[in-house]
């Protein structure tokens, strides 16, 4: 017999939540990548339907994607309270930092060595972005749909390279969905 997972505290989620919404770098798809990963495949604390769902709203929300989507797991998780828990947790220690590196970054503008460092962050976060589209497509690989899948990923990535709005692209992504996968 297979137990289910235990329920998890305030205090699970907002240690999970600090750590990677706080130590997970290249903005809000690989953090959301990496939510999933920790709260569907490590803990089994939400379904990956469920999970897949609180994504795609969360892409289709103004503002930051990845805020809407640490507040839709948290409530999944842990209701009201988990929403607020997981927000906070993700982005306020992060949000300390960038406040004081753009403080920093006015005195030192002029430091050859820092422009450097720069470009050199710049191309591991788009690498970091890449592993983090790959692992949302996982489960489509593990089920043998990437057939189906990755049409979608490639037409949503050329459309957002070409300044087509997300909530345009995502409408017509479901629309496709329901007609390409209808019973």
């Amino acid at each position: 017999m297979i137990l289910p997972p235990p329920a998890p505290g305030l205090a699970s989620l907002a240690a999970i939540s600090l750590r990677i919404g706080n130590l997970t770098f290249g903005g809000g798809d690989p953090a959301m990548a990496a939510l999933q990963r920790e709260l569907v495949v490590r803990r089994g604390w939400i379904a990956p339907e469920h999970f897949t769902l609180i994504w795609s709203l969360s892409r289709a929300t103004p503002g930051t994607n990845v805020l809407a989507c640490f507040a839709g797991a948290g409530w999944r998780v842990a209701g009201g309270a988990g929403a607020v828990v997981a927000v906070i947790a993700s982005c306020l220690p992060a949000a300390a930092l960038c406040y004081w590196l753009a403080v920093a970054e006015r005195q030192w503008q002029s430091h050859a060595w820092l422009a450097a460092a720069m470009r050199g962050v710049s191309a591991a976060v788009a690498g970091m972005m890449l592993a983090g589209a790959i692992l949302l497509l996982e489960p489509a690989w593990r089920e043998r749909r990437l057939a189906r899948a990755l049409p979608f990923a490639l037409a949503a990535a050329a459309a957002s390279a070409w300044g087509a709005p997300p909530l345009v692209i995502l409408g017509l992504a479901a629309g496709a969905g329901w007609w390409t996968h209808r019973p």
